[in-house]
């Protein structure tokens, strides 16, 4: 029993050695970004909203790395993790994106690019559809005070998948 478990638990920290140097190399992809994991290489760690329509999935043709953010049809979905902004500067939010065919938003109001912070929305820009090959999609935004802001990507299907990689700030 004793040796099962030891190759268990060898098996766990390999597989999660290898997300780490997959995340580490993922992320230098994007130098000074201000999100962590933002290559979702170390699955959700980072984000939050995750739920049955907004998980983490290996894809064969990711953006870069193995893993990326999967929203599904089936209800409004919210990825998001918070950043410092400083007042004055200006700030990119971006993420490569693709979808599946047959894709259909929802709600369009719902299916974008949100700033926010504890006050309410800061900046909401609409985003897709997307194609079915991974494009870089961004909205720029200057902060209007010093705060703690929620990146968020949001979006509201019927029908099909969005896919998001290599998440930025």
């Amino acid at each position: 029993k004793d040796i099962s478990t030891q190759s268990t638990n060898l098996t766990q920290l390999s597989n999660s050695l290898a997300d780490t140097v997959a995340s580490i190399g993922a992320d230098g992809k994007i130098p000074g970004n201000m999100l962590d994991n933002g290559s979702f290489e170390r699955g959700p760690d980072s984000f939050t909203g995750w739920c049955s329509t907004a998980t983490v999935v290996t894809l064969q043709a990711p953006h870069y790395g193995t893993k990326a953010a999967k929203i599904s049809a089936g209800g409004a979905s919210v990825i998001s993790q918070n950043a410092t902004v400083v007042k004055g500067r200006r700030y990119r939010f971006g993420v490569w994106a693709k979808q599946d065919g047959g894709t259909v938003i929802q709600d369009a109001n719902n299916t974008k690019f949100m700033i926010a912070d504890a006050n309410g929305l800061l900046s909401g820009d609409k985003f897709g559809p997307f194609t079915s090959t991974f494009t870089e999609v961004f909205t720029e935004w200057t902060a209007t005070k010093d705060t703690e802001a929620a990146f968020q990507l949001t979006a509201m299907l019927s029908a099909g998948n969005m896919y998001f990689d290599d998440v930025y700030v």
